[in-house]
């Protein structure tokens, strides 16, 4: 190898270093981050602050309209500022900011810029209709029969016919059932010279009679008392 070409490769190389860090310069050191804008609606200006918008003319929208790079006024890493068109900036509204200095994710930064003054929060609305109901879903298949349960055991019944007292007419008389059983009915049976109407009453555990004062005879009543296991 000739010291001739050995130096037109070494002056190859040195130029591509001098090409990189050259294009590298022209980049951000960190991600772009937009942070704040400050709006001069008397010149169209809008001002924006941030971090790393690099020393190139960077590519700005605002309201998705491209920003001219002959509207860019001013431009360095922490401030750009631009002519707004169409007179946005006297338009009271929410427009989103978009900044981009290359095709990488970090070199891109958008906010939202609300221009003119917030009118204070307004009343609560009135609560909206009720929707219409939607459509019946498919119905669902029918499920398996379940297994049948085990038989229970069998009740075992005991029943007996226990007496009350025999009283004169005019006075309730009780049949009651020993505890744990229950009256089932009951029957009235009377005495005396002669028989008159008679008033029944069931509770739970008793059987009652009451033959009506008028009668002369006397009245005693028998429960039907069950017990069931």
């Amino acid at each position: 190898m000739t010291t001739p070409f050995r130096l037109r490769r070494w002056a190859f190389l040195f130029g591509m270093v001098a090409f990189w860090g050259s294009t590298t310069s022209a980049h951000a050191a960190g991600p772009l981050l937009i942070t704040s804008t400050e709006a001069d609606p008397a010149t169209s200006t809008l001002y924006v602050y941030g971090e790393n918008f690099g020393t190139l003319k960077p590519s700005v929208r605002f309201a998705n309209f491209p920003i001219q790079p002959a509207k860019i006024l001013t431009n360095n890493d922490t401030t750009i500022s631009f002519i707004v068109p169409y007179g946005l900036l006297s338009t009271p509204g929410t427009y989103l900011l978009s900044v981009s200095a290359g095709p990488a994710p970090e070199q891109a930064s958008a906010l939202a810029v609300t221009v003119g003054i917030q009118g204070p929060k307004g009343d609560k609305g009135d609560k909206g209709d009720t929707g219409l109901m939607g459509p019946q879903g498919p119905k669902g298949e029918k499920g398996n029969t379940g297994e049948t349960g085990p038989i229970g055991p069998k009740a075992i019944v005991q029943c007996a016919v226990t007496s009350g007292p025999t009283t004169p007419a005019g006075t309730w008389t009780y049949a009651a059932c020993p505890a744990g059983w229950y009256a089932m009915g009951g029957a009235c049976s009377q005495s005396g010279a002669a028989t008159g109407p008679v008033q029944t009453i069931l509770h739970e555990g008793a059987y009652g009679c009451y033959l009506i004062s008028t009668s002369n005879g006397s009245v005693s009543p028998q429960a039907r008392c069950c017990n069931i296991q």
